[in-house]
């Protein structure tokens, strides 16, 4: 046999090419997640870091300046120098 039907050929490369891609999309998930998870470990860093320095610079506020008034003032009038 020299040649086979071309209903065997399409139902074979159906095969083949979902298994290719299979292969592929779980080699490559993981490449890319190897490159993105530095991405999201440093953004978790830098939330981490602001929250901690945004604490310290709230409690150091009120601790130089008391506690922030109840309500303010109705008519400031604007001061020009």
């Amino acid at each position: 046999m020299t040649s086979m039907p071309k209903s065997s050929i399409k139902q074979v490369n159906k095969v083949l090419t979902s298994r290719f891609i299979k292969r592929k999309l779980a080699t490559h998930s993981g490449y890319a997640l190897g490159r993105v998870a530095p991405f999201g470990i440093g953004a978790a860093v830098g939330i981490a870091g602001g929250r901690a320095l945004a604490h310290t610079v709230i409690h150091q506020a009120k601790r130089a300046f008391g506690p922030a008034p109840t309500q303010f003032a109705r008519d400031l009038e604007p001061v020009i120098l």
